[in-house]
């Protein structure tokens, strides 16, 4: 793992995932689907170190999001992605949004949205196929974990109707039901 105030995208060798957000074939085989909704997929896989997570959207382009993790009823932190990266570390007592740190991702990563000016001067925005998330698991809370999402642009909620205030309709992760790399490659004849 790089310095403590950072993480590199790492490509896990077993099963190929790179931290790009465009999807290639193969790539996500034997993920465990955590949430397969009309307004966004979620997809999970681990090794050793991280929890990989694909976000997608059939509907919509991706244009950024937040993920909210917690545990219980307690609200932990929130990963915010755009064409920036940022995180609001701690969320216990908040009862509204407050700005995170930009640029100083710690033990997380993920594909940002990309923009260019093309040679009229006008900003162009590359849409990628999901989010790929790296998050160090020393991160998440020990036991079970809870993820919401507010997804931009058009605003949804995944899952559907979540409040990012209270955990209560939130996602529930068992990082121990999620599959390995490795054993989802197996899984798919590809090790």
């Amino acid at each position: 793992m790089a310095a403590a105030s950072t993480v590199a995208a790492a490509t896990p060798a077993a099963a190929g995932i790179l931290i790009n957000g465009y999807v290639h074939d193969g790539e996500w085989d034997g993920a465990r689907t955590l949430y397969p909704g009309s307004e966004g997929r979620l997809e999970a896989v681990r090794d050793s170190e991280f929890l990989y997570l694909k976000l997608t959207r059939p509907q919509e382009p991706m244009s950024g999001a937040d993920l909210y993790i917690g545990r219980a009823s307690e609200r932990l932190f929130m990963l915010h992605v755009s064409s920036a990266l940022s995180e609001d570390a701690d969320l216990k007592g908040q009862t509204a949004y407050e700005y995170g740190i930009w640029g100083k991702n710690a033990d997380w990563t993920v594909n940002p949205i990309n923009n260019y000016y093309d040679s009229n001067r006008k900003m162009q925005v590359v849409t990628p196929d999901a989010h790929e998330y790296q998050i160090a698991l020393s991160k998440l809370p020990t036991g079970e974990s809870k993820l919401m999402f507010v997804l931009k642009r058009p605003e949804a909620r995944l899952p559907a109707g979540a409040d990012e205030m209270k955990t209560d309709g939130w996602l529930r992760l068992d990082i121990g039901s999620v599959p390995f790399l490795r054993d989802a490659a197996r899984r798919k004849g590809r090790g």
